[in-house]
């Protein structure tokens, strides 16, 4: 049964490696008004360029040149209240859920979010960008405002960037960050090549204090942590498009490595304890790869498109924690180390056609997920020597095969209201290997329901209801230690993915000369939440609940600051608020999921000097996170309360951008909490409370972008 599986996965894999499709599709203009008509007869002018759709805003290169964008990431930056989403596809590739397409065609991959993809295409082929309502097109699964990037692939042309930063405080600095690109066709194929380095150098320091539950000095630390992450990487996109036959292939190919450190260091003047030096060593390799295509050609009334992917990644990690005594006494230690590889193959095939006024899509995904780990336990012996000591589930996997099956409809159902319906069903086989070796099987019900009004001129209103299944993290089900905190996880092999109700109401609303606002509301009632229970025999895990709930809402506008006389001048505003609440496994009473994100809240000044090539602006941010919840203590970490960064930009310096910008000019910092109980938070009286005050100071960044 494994080998067929594995040969159904290969042969569509196989075909789709060879492919990934972006197609645009005209579109019926007949409802466009007559000025707008004759601007959409001018840019379809253009070979192989489909007509504007319908009832789209659109967004011409010249309204982007007084911001002389390099690239389309920078163009959609610009476009006022609009906000990328990426909602992330963790299990399998599934149904569209970002709201970026180009020509008229979803991004593909999972390793990469849509930033990363549209900041490759040169500003220089964006024909246009279209902001549409997503339940009008035909790509089942989108919903609210939709940019989609008209792009016409010309000459070979290239764009680079270059980035670093200084952190005085920390004496901590990288100059490293890097892409290049390059961009262009030949004959029937397009190509895209990039290579990057991407990375950072951070720290913090400060103050620790430790305390009883009494309130009584326990300890004080000089706290000091430096970090470190190098990520080099390269990636290549080709789309097949014969002159001859309206089919479409491409192939994404993506291969990038990663290593970080971290080393921390406290000095510990110890009250009730001995005065030691107490350091913290966490390694981690990380390389990974992904393969994906899909091809797409005419079928009867309809079209086929068949997708393949493999994604392989490896994480070579290990936490080392050492104690040295000032009395002399034998140093203490421990270290905890695994290795790790995760993989994923999928193969998925979509049939889409035109019937009775209604666009239809039937689609089928197999995926096959699997993890395997072999973990180490060691301790310092009296000689200082790390030897090894005993672990439970030191060699485990787990494996989980899937297979969805959906249909798709979606018509006008009114001159101002579209309907999208999509149902599905899952089905799911999960095993763990091991010491809790187990094997289990489900059936899950899956699908949306989405309403797309346009109420007006410039007013948009989109209501879609929908059947979630999440994805787990597999090692969740294995057991880990985390050294520095004394936190161990004994294991789950009785984990389930969480499912919800969702519910999201997204309003947008032109301002006219003044700009753009979008506000969305949105209701999460989640099923089976993910996290620590007690465990049968002892111990905590990752686990589930059996009902939470979580709600809020996220308001993106633009201010044109122009009708103010401030010509060039605008303002960004974001702000998400959100509750939850779920009942607590030890006694039941309410309170918030772990590490919610409360409210997030950001303004943006920028101001693009007209007729010159400079611009300025300012930044101002907050958020408040809530706490992390486990069986025996609860810990919270914010950063802030305001982070205030300026910048000033140049667009013309031989040819190129140059940004220079400082961050954290307030002087925000670090503030942990951490309470620790006897035993269970509901019946034990606390251990102890540690509180941190940890400053990173300010930061200096420069960015060099140009093309070619």
């Amino acid at each position: 049964m494994r080998l067929t599986k594995l040969k159904l996965g290969v042969a569509i894999g196989a075909l789709a490696f060879c492919t990934i499709s972006v197609q645009a599709k005209a579109q019926d203009d007949a409802v466009l008004a007559p000025a707008i008509e004759a601007e959409a007869a001018a840019i379809a002018s253009l070979d192989d360029v489909a007509a504007p759709l319908a009832d789209a805003e659109i967004f011409e290169p010249a309204y982007f040149d007084q911001f002389a964008p390099r690239n389309a990431l920078e163009m959609l930056r610009r476009i006022p209240g609009f906000d990328i989403r990426d909602d992330g596809q963790d299990r399998g590739l599934g149904q569209a859920s970002t709201n970026v397409l180009v020509n008229g065609e979803r991004l593909s991959g999972k390793s990469e979010g849509p930033r990363a993809q549209v900041s490759r295409i040169s500003s220089t082929d964006v024909v246009r960008i279209e902001l549409v309502d997503g339940a009008t097109l035909d790509i089942p699964g989108l919903t609210g405002q939709v940019a989609n990037l008209i792009v016409k692939v010309g000459k070979m042309s290239g764009q680079f960037e270059w980035a670093g930063e200084l952190r005085p405080l920390t004496d901590r600095y990288y100059f490293g960050r890097f892409e290049g690109s390059v961009t262009g066709a030949t004959g029937d194929l397009e190509y895209t090549v990039s290579l990057a380095h991407r990375g950072f150098r951070g720290g913090a320091q400060g103050p620790v204090t430790i305390v009883d539950g009494m309130g009584d000095l326990i300890e004080t630390q000089d706290f000091s942590n430096h970090a470190g992450r190098d990520s080099p990487k390269i990636t290549g996109a080709f789309k097949y498009s014969p002159s001859t036959s309206s089919a479409v292939a491409n192939l994404n190919l993506s291969w990038q490595g990663g290593k970080f450190t971290q080393r921390a260091s406290e000095l510990i003047d110890g009250i009730t304890s001995l005065d030691r030096d107490r350091l913290r060593v966490f390694e981690n390799n990380d390389p990974e790869y992904e393969i994906g295509g899909d091809v797409e050609f005419a079928l009867g009334p309809g079209r086929l498109k068949l997708i393949g992917l493999e994604r392989f990644e490896k994480d070579d990690f290990a936490e080392t924690v050492t104690e040295t005594y000032f009395n002399g006494d034998n140093d203490a230690g421990n270290r905890f180390a695994a290795v790790s590889e995760e993989g994923e193959r999928i193969g998925r095939a979509e049939y889409s056609w035109a019937m009775g006024g209604a666009e239809w899509q039937v689609s089928g995904e197999a995926a096959f997920n699997r993890l395997n780990r072999v973990a180490a336990l060691f301790e310092v012996d009296d000689t200082g020597t790390f030897v090894e000591v005993d672990f439970p589930d030191n060699t485990a996997g787990v494996t989980e095969d899937r297979y969805n099956g959906a249909i798709s409809y979606g018509r006008p159902i009114a001159e101002n209201l579209t309907l999208q319906l999509i149902a599905g069903v899952e089905y799911s086989k999960l095993s763990q290997t091991g010491r809790d070796a187990l094997t289990r099987k489900f059936w899950r019900p899956k699908g949306s329901a989405n309403l797309a009004w346009a109420a007006g001129s410039g007013f948009d209103v989109s209501l879609q209801f929908e059947r979630a299944v999440g994805q787990l993290s597999f090692g969740s089900f294995l057991a880990s230690v985390q050294l520095n905190d004394n936190i161990t996880d004994v294991g789950n092999s009785n984990l389930v993915p969480e499912q919800s109700w969702n519910t999201d109401l997204e309003i947008k609303k032109s301002l006219g000369k003044w700009g753009s606002a979008t506000l969305r509301l949105f209701d999460r009632q989640i099923e089976d939440l993910v996290e620590n229970v007690p465990i049968a025999g002892g111990g905590e895990s990752p686990g589930n609940i059996d009902k939470a709930w979580r709600h809020g809402l996220e308001l993106d506008s633009t201010i044109q600051l122009d009708p103010l006389g401030i010509k060039g001048g605008r303002l960004d505003i974001s702000v998400e608020l959100q509750e939850s609440s779920v009942a607590d496994p030890l006694d039941g009473t309410k309170r918030p999921l772990s590490f919610i994100e409360h409210r997030e809240l950001s303004l943006g000044y920028r101001h693009d000097v007209p007729k010159s090539s400079w611009a300025y602006g300012a930044d101002l941010y907050h958020n408040k996170r809530g706490k992390n919840f486990r069986l025996t203590e609860f810990s919270q970490e914010n950063e802030g309360p305001l982070f205030l960064s300026m910048f000033l930009e140049h667009k013309d310096v031989l040819g190129m951008t140059v940004n220079v910008s400082a961050s954290n000019l307030l002087g925000a910092d670090v503030d942990y909490r951490r309470v620790v109980y006897d035993g269970f938070r509901n019946d034990s009286d606390i251990s102890s409370v540690e509180a941190a005050d940890l400053k990173f100071g300010r930061i200096f960044r420069f960015n060099v972008s140009g093309s070619f």
